[in-house]
C-alpha cells in the first residue's frame, strides 16, 4: 500500500514536469560598436556610425530599436549603420543602445573629439589717414567650424603684428568689420593685419602697410560725390587736391566746353581738361581728371551757384597772402606782382611729377602737381609737367582776376592776373 502510494505521487510529479513549461529569465541583447573608432576627426567631416546586434534568446532587434546620441549633441540617429556630419566641434561620449522587445537594453560606448580650424580672415585697405589715426579693418570669411569670440585689426611699426602688439576688438562672428586705428605718430609707417580667434587660436589676414601723415588732414566731398585730401596749414584749412567738380553747388551742370572758339567767347563758367585738347589722347582720362582736377574759367569761380564745396570757399588774393607768409614771406613781399619771395613756392609743390628735377619739397601738405592751364587766346593746353596755376576768388578788372602760378624752374610764387576766360585749377579754403 504505502508502496503504490509512492509510485502515484512520483508518477503525478512526472505528469506535472512533462505538461508544464519552465519559464527562462529574458537576456537583454549584446551591441558593439564597429566604428567610428576612438580619436579626432575634423569639423563636417562624415563618420559611419556602425554596430553588431545580438539577441541570446533568438530574437531580431530592428533598425528602430538601436538609437545613438551624443553626450554633447543628443540623439542623431538609428540603425546598425549610418552616415553623420554634424557634431560639434567638442569631445563626444558617443553611446548606442539596443533594446528588445521585452525592453531589456544594453549599450556601447566611444569617445571622438571633434575638432576645428582657424578662422580665415583678410586684411582691408586703411584709409582716412590722418597725423594720429586711420581706418581699417577686414573681412571674416570663415569661422574655422568654430564661433569667433574676437576679431579687429592689430599694428606695429614692424611686419607681421600679432594681438600682443596694439589691437583693436571689433566684436565677434564672421562678416566684415571696421577698426579705429589710434594713437599713431606722425610720418611713421605702420603695418597692420585684421585678426580672428576662435578655439583653435588667432588667424590673421594679410600685411598691409601704411605711412601716417606729416600734417593734420582731414577730408571734404563735393556735390558729385568726389573726396578731396584737406590739410592744415597755419590756421587754414586748404584743399590738397585740384578741385574737379562738374556741378555747382544747386546742382546745375557746369557746361564743360571743349571747342576752342566756344570757349574764348565765354562769359559764363565753363571746364575743360587736358585731354580735351588733344583728340587723339589715349590715356586714363578718368585717372587723370581725378589727379590733376578741371582748369575753370573765372566765371565759374564767380558764380553765385556756387564751386566750392559746401562749408569751402575759393580763396581770396589775400587768403592766398596769409598762406604765402605762412610759409616765410614777409608781408610786403608778399603784396609784390611777379615773381616773390625764395622757396615758397618749393614748400608748396609735389615731390615728384616735376620736369627738369623742378620738384618741390611738399613741406606743408600743399602737394601742387603740374597741371598747367588753358590759354583762351591761343587754344591750347599749357606747360602740363612744368606749372600750376590756380585762381583766386579776387577781381583785378573786369577782364583780368588774380592768380597764383607754380613753375618748374623757380622756388618763388607767381602773382599775377590772368584774363577770366583762361582755364586754371582751383583749391579751396574752408570757411
Amino acid at each position: 500500500m504505502a508502496y503504490k502510494r509512492i509510485m502515484l505521487i512520483l508518477f503525478t510529479a512526472m505528469l506535472l514536469l512533462t505538461n508544464c513549461e519552465i519559464e527562462e529569465e529574458n537576456q537583454p541583447p549584446e551591441v558593439t560598436i564597429l566604428s567610428p573608432a576612438s580619436g579626432v576627426y575634423d569639423i563636417g567631416q562624415e563618420l559611419r556610425f556602425s554596430c553588431v546586434v545580438k539577441d541570446p534568446d533568438g530574437y531580431k532587434i530592428s533598425n528602430e530599436f538601436i538609437t545613438w546620441i551624443s553626450s554633447q549633441d543628443g540623439y542623431f540617429g538609428e540603425g546598425r549603420s549610418l552616415l553623420y556630419s554634424k557634431l560639434s566641434v567638442n569631445e563626444h561620449d558617443i553611446v548606442v543602445t539596443a533594446t528588445d522587445r521585452e525592453g531589456a537594453a544594453s549599450t556601447d560606448s566611444v569617445t571622438i573629439i571633434i575638432s576645428a580650424f582657424a578662422a580665415s580672415v583678410t586684411t582691408s585697405p586703411v584709409i582716412d589717414i590722418t597725423m594720429n589715426s586711420a581706418t581699417g579693418g577686414g573681412v571674416v570669411t570663415s569661422d574655422g567650424g568654430a564661433y569667433v569670440t574676437a576679431r579687429g585689426v592689430c599694428w606695429s611699426t614692424s611686419p607681421e603684428p600679432v594681438i600682443s602688439d596694439n589691437h583693436t576688438v571689433d566684436g565677434n562672428g564672421t562678416g566684415s568689420f571696421s577698426s579705429i586705428i589710434s594713437g599713431l605718430s606722425p610720418n611713421i609707417t605702420y603695418h597692420v593685419r585684421a585678426y580672428a580667434t576662435n578655439l583653435v587660436g588667432t588667424a590673421y589676414g594679410e600685411n598691409v602697410s601704411f605711412t601716417s601723415e606729416r600734417f593734420e588732414t582731414g577730408k571734404v566731398t563735393d556735390i558729385n560725390g568726389n573726396r578731396y585730401k584737406t590739410v592744415k596749414i597755419g590756421d587754414q584749412w586748404w584743399m590738397a587736391e585740384n578741385l574737379n567738380v562738374t556741378h555747382y553747388c544747386n546742382g546745375d551742370s557746369i557746361p564743360h566746353v571743349i571747342i576752342s572758339n566756344e570757349w574764348k567767347n565765354l562769359s559764363n563758367g565753363a571746364y575743360r581738361y587736358y585731354y580735351d585738347t588733344f583728340p587723339y589722347y589715349t590715356g586714363d582720362k578718368e585717372s587723370f581728371a581725378a589727379t590733376y582736377g578741371a582748369l575753370y574759367n573765372w566765371y565759374a569761380v564767380n558764380d553765385a551757384r556756387g564751386l566750392a564745396p559746401e562749408g569751402w570757399h575759393i580763396p581770396t588774393d589775400e587768403e592766398w597772402k596769409m598762406l604765402e607768409v605762412y610759409l616765410g614771406m614777409s608781408k610786403s613781399i608778399a603784396d609784390r606782382v611777379g615773381y616773390r619771395g625764395i622757396d615758397e613756392g618749393k614748400k608748396l609743390k609735389s615731390t615728384s611729377g616735376w620736369d627738369n628735377n623742378g620738384n618741390g619739397t611738399d613741406e606743408v601738405g600743399f602737394t601742387a602737381l603740374p597741371g598747367g592751364c588753358y590759354n583762351m587766346d591761343t587754344g591750347y593746353y599749357f606747360a602740363g609737367g612744368k606749372y600750376a596755376a590756380f585762381w583766386t576768388a579776387s577781381e583785378y578788372s573786369s577782364t583780368v582776376a588774380w592768380s597764383r602760378y607754380l613753375t618748374y624752374h623757380s622756388d618763388d610764387i607767381y602773382r599775377y592776373y590772368y584774363e577770366k576766360r583762361d582755364g586754371l585749377s582751383v583749391r579751396c579754403v574752408r570757411n
